[in-house]
């Protein structure tokens, strides 16, 4: 049998809560048996700091001659960080094996679990416009919780939600838009669909 591994970096503790949580949902659900999956937040958890972060693990497993990942994710959004744009550059730059994906939302991920309620393109200038929003549905929503099991049930919304999002981005992107340059935008279910079909 072929194991399979690896690695998520994600920019805040909501992302590194949720992915962990989902990974041991679908370990109890049978799924994933066979991959180990390395999901935590760095201490530079910048965008930036995360692709510098994917990068020295990466050699390092080279260095040390030991098997390598079998993929890469970083999950950050928008949250006014200085750089984003150099980090989706580099990350398309990068040759090396595995590919670099990136999980970006606009915004904050809240917009991600806002998705799983309600289909929404609207530009939310920032993280606490974005949770007031979200706070229709949630009233009780903190960024520490730990959400993914409440969540579950709305999953197939989210990505019919994300794919509405993605449709009305793609526009904008075929004139030359990048996804961090969007007012909306979110395509973190394809990271959450990767992982149910390992």
């Amino acid at each position: 049998m072929h194991y399979r591994k690896g690695l998520i970096l994600c920019e805040g503790g909501t992302e590194e809560r949720y992915f962990k949580a989902m990974t041991e949902h679908l370990q109890l659900k049978g799924q994933l048996i066979d991959v180990t999956t390395e999901i935590y937040k760095p201490k530079d958890h910048s965008p930036r700091g995360l692709i510098r972060e994917a990068k020295k693990r990466i050699n390092k497993i080279k260095e040390l001659e030991q098997p390598a990942h079998d993929f890469v994710w970083l999950v950050f959004d928008k949250d006014d960080h200085p750089g984003i744009a150099g980090t989706f550059n580099e990350a398309a730059a990068y040759n090396g094996t595995p590919e670099l994906k990136i999980a970006f939302t606009s915004a904050c991920f809240e917009f991600y679990i806002l998705l799983h309620f309600e289909r929404t393109t609207k530009p939310f200038r920032n993280c606490a416009e974005t949770i007031k929003h979200l706070k229709r549905h949630l009233p009780d929503y903190e960024k520490s919780a730990n959400l993914y099991k409440e969540l579950y049930r709305y999953r197939r919304t989210a990505f019919a939600n994300c794919e509405f999002v993605m449709k009305q981005a793609r526009y904008d992107m075929e004139r030359g838009l990048k996804p961090y340059e969007l007012a909306a935008y979110c395509n973190v279910h394809e990271l959450e669909y990767f992982l149910e079909q390992l």
